[in-house]
């Protein structure tokens, strides 16, 4: 893109003519009139991301704020910090169960998913839990919302009801080989009109075409770690490390989610 070019020739300038030193700060004012500072020292690339319809990412890089700009941040809740999958120090979350832990987002429009819409949720997570169902992501208030967990046979689902005409819900859930052995694995879980898949490392392990799921909307607040009835967190505490969760407003390609799955 000729803005990222232009932009990294222009910095690499005034650092090279001395306008700048390296120990300078960038200062970026975001829409939702937070405020992100950087030293000019530790910025490797300047990125412009075209995609909107990231609704909010979170690295874990030593707290639980929003990185797509949207101002989503979480709230942490007895989760401390914890390495990440590549060894670095305060880049991922634990979670135990005993403590209750969870990290919450209060409610906003981008996280709903309505009638028709697509989306998709991507996490990193490790576990070793044994005969018990853990819920890593979760935006259910009782009668809508979606879920993406491990259940009591160590396999990963993603999960979700609406209160449709028929009843009271509609439901898909499908899995793979266990999860629970103490590795990493990246779970994407999404729908692409009416058919639902999960993925575990970056490969299509179970899908569902679910004709009758309508709007998944509610008013609940967004929690990590737990499973939430309307606006209290109340069981299935995930027991275990999660990091790297990005909630997008449609579905991944195949070659997306591999793309994610490689990210270092």
């Amino acid at each position: 893109m000729k803005i990222r070019i232009i932009l990294a020739v222009v910095m690499a300038v005034a650092v090279g003519v001395g306008v700048v030193s390296a120990e300078d700060q960038m200062i970026i004012k975001l829409k939702s009139g937070g405020v992100a500072t950087f030293s000019l020292a530790d910025i490797d690339t300047i990125k412009f991301d075209d995609d909107t319809t990231l609704v909010a990412h979170y690295p874990f890089n030593g707290n639980a704020d929003d990185a797509s700009g949207n101002g989503l941040n979480g709230t942490v809740h007895g989760a401390t910090l914890t390495a990440d999958r590549f060894g670095i120090a305060n880049r991922a979350y634990h979670f135990s169960a005993q403590d209750s832990a969870y990290i919450s987002v209060e409610d906003n429009d981008l996280l709903d998913v309505r009638e028709g819409e697509d989306f998709a949720i991507s996490i990193w997570m490790r576990t070793t839990v044994q005969d018990l169902e853990i819920v890593a992501v979760s935006k259910y208030s009782g009668g809508s919302g979606p879920q993406l967990f491990v259940d009591t046979s160590g396999t990963a689902r993603i999960w979700a009801r609406d209160p449709n005409p028929r009843g009271w819900h509609g439901g898909v859930d499908f899995h793979n080989g266990p999860v629970n052995d103490g590795e990493w694995h990246m779970l994407t879980g999404m729908r692409r009109r009416s058919v639902w898949t999960i993925w575990v490392d970056g490969r299509q392990t179970g899908e569902i075409d679910e004709q009758s799921m309508g709007s998944l909307a509610n008013g609940t607040i967004l929690v990590f770690g737990c499973s939430n009835f309307g606006n209290f967190p109340m069981n299935a505490y995930w027991e275990g490390e999660l990091d790297d969760i990005s909630i997008y407003r449609r579905a991944l390609t195949e070659a997306e989610i591999q793309g994610l799955f490689n990210q270092r």
